[in-house]
């Protein structure tokens, strides 16, 4: 109910707003009626709304039949499924909605499985599909990931940028599939955003060995030495050196 308030009272809050079962049941439905009259009014732009429906319903009943029920039990579908009803036939301007109803949950179980299926629906932008780069070297896997985290800033407000582990895996990868240029920036890549760690080094040190340049790998090995000491990297080194 606090979540429903402040998408239809307050609606420049936030961005995105999840609302599991809401008790829209509330003061016999006056205030949600009274938002729905008003719902022309609001500015949806760019807001994200997902509403999850558990089934708080007698043996025997539906979404289309407990309408006309009148118990205690489902005063919450009562009142949460013609919301959605409306939204649906409403098209509020501007605003991404999804709702869906858990047949296997109640009021009080829906939380953990419609959490889930609610972060998964508002962030639907935040993963990268690898899977149809694997076979396009015409693209370069480096730009899409700098373009890809781009977005993610631009839609978040605020700078992301790819985990040192995340790129370093997909710089390795390139290496596998002979895409030298793009393990290249991306190994680079991790360098320059993460000047302090010994790993990342090392690992721009692998890639010049494999291309057996040898004085890049010796200088990669040994500044990921400076940084930190480790008995894998300076073996590395040794062999680099003979």
């Amino acid at each position: 109910l606090t979540v429903m308030n402040a998408f239809l009272d307050h609606t420049g809050l936030f961005n995105a707003y999840i609302a599991l079962d809401p008790s829209l049941w509330w003061d016999d439905q006056r205030w949600i009626k009274k938002n729905e009259d008003e719902l022309a009014k609001h500015n949806f732009n760019k807001k994200s709304l997902f509403i999850a429906i558990a089934n708080n319903m007698p043996a025997g009943e539906d979404t289309v039949s407990v309408l006309k029920d009148t118990s205690y039990i489902t005063m919450i579908p009562r009142a949460v499924i013609p919301f959605v009803h409306f939204l649906r036939s409403s098209k509020p301007a501007g605003l991404r909605w999804r709702s869906k109803f858990y047949p296997d949950e109640r009021h009080g179980t829906v939380e953990l499985v419609s959490e889930y299926d609610a972060l998964r629906y508002l962030f639907y932008y935040y993963s990268l599909s690898t899977a149809e780069l694997i076979n396009r070297p015409e693209i370069s896997f480096a730009s899409v990931l700098v373009d890809h985290y781009k977005m993610i800033s631009q839609k978040l407000g605020y700078n992301v940028e790819p985990t040192e582990a995340q790129v370093n895996d997909y710089a390795y990868s390139c290496m596998e599939l002979g895409r030298w240029n793009d393990a290249y920036k991306l190994f680079r890549m991790n360098t320059e955003n993460h000047p302090q760690s010994s790993n990342a080094f090392d690992s721009l040190g692998d890639y010049y060995a494999a291309r057996g340049d040898k004085p890049h790998a010796i200088e990669a090995y040994t500044q990921s030495l400076r940084l930190h000491e480790t008995e894998d990297t300076r073996r590395k080194l040794n062999e680099m050196k003979k």
